[in-house]
């Protein structure tokens, strides 16, 4: 494990909403035009599966060398929150959102367009999901190495068009993770990468598949793809605030957006443009993992997995029912449980 006496300041960034407030859906409600309904398939973005709780828990357990956790809220708080641990900072959105930026907001892509203006945040940060969680004990250098974010460099088939929408899911998720390619193929080459650190793209950690997936993408000269990270992410404030500069005008865009559109961009702009710079440690671990609750009887086997990875992503479905929301919930809370039983210095 990292000492915590010799660990360079590495803050943690956590979004989180409580779509239970009141007054969170009545705000939704006038701002979108529509009654907020939890059993709509447009609300299933935003259920609670208390995964908050054991997220704070795993990380004073599996990480207790990070320096602040700066909580990025609407203004609602967890009753159960220690508001007066020193480690935690709060900020309301209307507290860093830049002037020309919305708000109330009810996207996390908007959100994420204001990450360097969060007060106190150190140049060194994680970006964490609040339905993500560290399940192993992991240290500083699995997410900086050499002052560089840890990371891998992994090119795919693109996905969305109407053919995926119609067999996978109608979400505008691919259309976003496109638009944080597209812009970057205008300011870089790939073959001076090629030339300058093969690494980046056939590192030996990479899995066989991975490196055959590079090698014929690298015949491209553009980026078509690059592979999502479902896991908390490692970024630099400094290489954020150079994307800003560069691209200002798509992350004005996004920031203005109260809710999700297929036009957006996310945080994953960040994260490409280190990259396709080569501005990384290329290294995959291979320890993430995120499951899908898509169905009653997928999600019990899904649960069972948590234990085996390092990371987990709690990922919910559209396809899930409310009913069967309402099922797995407790299920999956007594799993967490199970694995987190203590309280942490974050709890009451």
């Amino acid at each position: 494990m990292g000492n915590t006496d010799i660990v360079e300041k590495i803050d943690i960034v956590i979004p989180w909403v409580n779509p239970s407030d009141l007054k969170w859906q009545e705000d939704k409600a006038r701002y979108s035009g529509k009654p907020f309904d939890p059993t709509s398939g447009d609300e299933k973005f935003y259920r609670d599966w208390n995964t908050l709780l054991y997220l704070f828990r795993s990380i004073e357990t599996n990480m207790p060398w990070i320096n602040k956790v700066h909580f990025l809220t609407y203004g609602h708080l967890p009753e159960w929150l220690n508001v007066d641990n020193p480690k935690l900072s709060i900020h309301n959105h209307a507290t860093f959102f830049k002037k020309d930026h919305a708000f109330p907001v009810f996207s996390s892509d908007a959100i994420e367009m204001n990450l360097t203006t969060i007060p106190g945040l150190s140049e060194k940060f994680i970006y964490f999901n609040d339905d993500e969680l560290v399940v192993k004990p992991v240290n500083d250098e699995r997410f900086f190495k050499n002052d560089l974010p840890v990371d891998s460099l992994v090119q795919d088939i693109p996905r969305g068009g109407r053919l995926y929408r119609l067999l996978r899911t109608k979400d505008v998720y691919p259309d976003i993770c496109k638009n944080c390619i597209k812009p970057l193929n205008k300011i870089v080459s790939k073959r001076n990468l090629r030339k300058r650190h093969k690494e980046c793209f056939y590192d030996s950690t990479y899995s066989f598949s991975d490196k055959s997936r590079n090698l014929f993408f690298n015949l491209f000269s553009k980026y078509y793809w690059i592979r999502p990270n479902h896991s908390p992410q490692p970024l630099l404030k400094s290489r954020i605030n150079e994307c800003e500069s560069l691209f200002g005008d798509l992350i004005t865009e996004t920031g203005k957006s109260r809710f999700r559109n297929k036009k957006d961009i996310c945080h994953y702009l960040f994260r490409n443009y280190n990259l396709v710079t080569g501005e990384f440690y290329p290294k995959n671990y291979h320890d993430t993992y995120c499951i899908v609750l898509s169905s009653y009887k997928d999600s019990l086997s899904e649960i069972e997995k948590i234990p085996d990875y390092t990371f987990v992503c709690i990922n919910d479905s559209e396809f899930l029912s409310h009913d069967n929301y309402l099922k797995v919930k407790p299920i999956l809370e007594s799993k967490l449980s199970s694995l987190f039983p203590n309280k942490s210095s974050y709890e009451k």
